[in-house]
């Protein structure tokens, strides 16, 4: 018999629980080997301060109060308890603390790029209303001016009849949108411009 064995078997020796054979084993073990035989000693040492000790008497209402806390945890949402259990872990601030900061910079994407959608459609806004009518109409109006100019009543007719169904532009601002690419032709107002001079010369050289 080894002297795990022998160990295994301290509490049904010292209270004969083992059977006949194997307590003359142990009892010839613990002869053989001085080790077991110190650990057996210590052993019924303590098994006889154990012996000493009174019996605890439990508070008073104890069963009423561990029923009821049974019946509680059995009550319990499942859900419930699998949260106790992660927060109970120890790298549970570590995930709870990278779901905020994850959910935190999506939502804050999420909200810029709603920013400048709207921002860009603002600016559509505007460039449909302000530009995008004159950019039409002024590549209507040009081949008319260069090409055909009997033809531009005709186009002013189109303009007009466009006109109504989008937004009304005032009468201030109806021309410098009309158009808009020919003011920005710097060498066509210089053509009007020289077209203008020599206008205001022509009656002069008839008077004198």
């Amino acid at each position: 018999m080894n002297c795990q064995r022998v160990q295994e078997n301290f509490w049904g020796y010292q209270h004969n629980h083992l059977s006949v054979d194997l307590r003359l084993e142990t009892s010839h073990h613990l002869k053989a080997c001085p080790s077991c035989a110190e650990k057996f000693e210590r052993f019924k040492q303590v098994d006889i301060e154990l012996d000493r000790l009174g019996e605890i008497e439990p508070s008073p209402y104890f069963d009423q109060k561990l029923n009821a806390r049974l019946d509680g945890l059995e009550k319990q949402p499942r859900w419930l308890g699998a949260v106790m259990f992660w927060l109970k872990d120890r790298y549970a601030l570590s995930f709870v603390l990278l779901l905020i900061t994850t959910v935190s910079a999506w939502v804050g994407f999420r909200h810029h790029q709603a920013q400048k959608l709207n921002s860009m459609e603002e600016v559509l806004k505007v460039q449909e209303k302000y530009l995008g009518y004159g950019e039409k109409s002024s590549a209507q109006t040009i081949p008319s001016l260069v090409m055909e100019p009997s033809l531009t009543p005709d186009a002013g007719t189109d303009l007009e009849s466009t006109s109504n169904d989008e937004e009304a532009i005032p009468e201030g601002d109806l021309a410098v949108v009309e158009n808009y690419e020919l003011l920005q032709n710097y060498d066509f107002l210089r053509k009007f411009d020289f077209a203008d001079q020599q206008a205001r010369t022509r009656p002069r050289a008839k008077a004198n």
